[in-house]
Parts: C-alpha cells; structure tokens; sequence
C-alpha cells in the first residue's frame, strides 16, 4: 500500500472490499441465517411467552443485521446470496428446556459478538468497523437481556472468578 486511503471508507475514496473482508461479511450472513432459523425453531416450542417473545426479537435482530451486511456487498456491486432457508419442522412440542434453549442463545450471542470482533480484526476499511462495532453493540444488549432473563428466573450460575485480594487483605 502506497496511501492511507486504503483505510477510507467513512469519507473519501472507497477501495473494494479485500478477500477477507468479503469472507467475513459471508460467514457473518451465514451464522445470522443459522441463529434465525434456530430462533424460530425454539420460539415454535418455547413454554414461557417471555423466552418465545425474546427469541422473536433475536430473529428480528439476525434478520436486520442481515440487511446491513447485504448492503454493504450492494454498494460493491457484490452478489449478495445467502443460504436457502433452512427447514424448520412444525412441531409446537420441545425437545429441550426453556433454561436450555435460553442458555444456547446466549451462547451463540456470545460466538457472534467474538465473530464481530474478529471481522472488526481483520477489516481495515473504518466504514466497516463502524457497521460491526453497531452491530457488536446491538448483539450484546439482546445477550444481556438474555441473561436478565435467565437471571429472573435463577437459571444463571456464577462463573468461577478471580478472587478479590483487595477484600481478603483488608480484614474488617
């Protein structure tokens, strides 16, 4: 690189996307498509209205974080093709728990904020980094609220941590 245009993408000239801004634009798609279609799927057979209306919203979220990744492929005059729509059985009766479900979800929120992250990595256009970085923020409130949830019903353990030597030096 010979210009600190390469980095442009908010103001000035746009470079086309690299190979591996493509590659993660795609596995992005393709991991919402997925979470979409397991969205729908769980709140098909969710037990709580709370946890089925909260899955709703999840698929609604991969469903417009989904537009902003396509437009992204538009502007470049890139094919933006996704996966066929995944089959989904009928079944209203659950295989898995609401406290099962609800705790893969936010699993799977994590792994896609972790995927932002790497793409925010490996993409130097700064006009992307700002689309991940909102859609990193957008992912972490629908977590968090994730496990807000699983707070208000006692489903969420305390991950081993740290301890806190500030606390066991100071006697009191």
């Amino acid at each position: 690189m010979h210009k600190q245009s390469f980095f442009n993408g908010l103001l000035g000239d746009k470079r086309p996307l690299l190979g591996v801004e493509i590659s993660q634009i795609f596995a992005n798609l393709q991991f919402n498509t997925l979470k979409a279609v397991l969205l729908v799927g769980f709140a098909q057979v969710a037990d709580s209205q709370q946890i089925r209306d909260y899955f709703l919203r999840g698929k609604n979220i991969n469903h417009k974080q989904n537009r902003d990744l396509l437009n992204v492929l538009s502007k470049e005059d890139l094919p933006a093709t996704i996966p066929p729509q995944y089959t989904i059985t009928t079944s209203t009766v659950s295989p898995f728990s609401d406290k099962l479900m609800l705790f893969f979800v936010t699993s799977l929120s994590s792994a896609k904020a972790r995927n932002f992250g790497d793409s925010i990595a490996v993409s130097p256009r700064h006009d992307l980094s700002v689309t991940y970085a909102k859609l990193f923020a957008e992912t972490g409130n629908y977590a968090e609220d994730g496990g807000n949830i699983m707070i208000e019903n006692g489903w969420m353990e305390q991950p081993p941590h740290a301890p806190d030597r500030h606390k066991l030096a100071v006697k009191t």
